[in-house]
């Protein structure tokens, strides 16, 4: 599968605001991202991959449906349950993060943006199995 770019991602930002009813500023303030992601993006700036989760959990959408062309829209988890993207984070239940977890998040960050994606991709499908 080919990746999009940029610019087609904010295209396809626009259009899944469209079919939500919500204008691309609300869903920007809803999300707490910065009002200039999305012109980011149609500059040709790639979007972080906190970013692009925040934007597929808002969405309800996995992140490769949004960065894969031809890549079918599946759930995600809402941005709610997408867990933050930094060492010490606290999980849902207000627990500290386990050795294992907290090594899965720095092996994860050395990952090319790419490979993050990718990853990512796969877990959502694994998740699938157990719901």
């Amino acid at each position: 599968m080919e990746i999009r770019s940029p610019q087609e991602i904010a295209e396809k930002v626009v259009e899944l605001c469209l079919e939500k009813g919500v204008s691309v500023n609300r869903m920007l303030s809803d999300c707490n991202l910065n009002k200039s992601v999305v012109d980011n993006l149609k500059r040709g700036s790639r979007a972080s991959v906190p970013i692009m989760a925040a934007l597929a959990g808002y969405f309800g959408v996995s992140i490769d449906s949004l960065m894969l062309k031809g890549q079918k829209e599946t759930g995600a988890p809402s941005r709610d349950q997408v867990l933050p993207y930094t060492a010490h984070a606290v999980r849902e239940d207000h627990q500290e993060l386990t050795e294992d977890e907290e090594e899965l998040i720095q092996m994860f960050r050395k990952l090319p943006p790419r490979e993050q994606v990718r990853l990512l991709g796969r877990v959502e499908a694994m998740l699938e199995r157990y719901r």
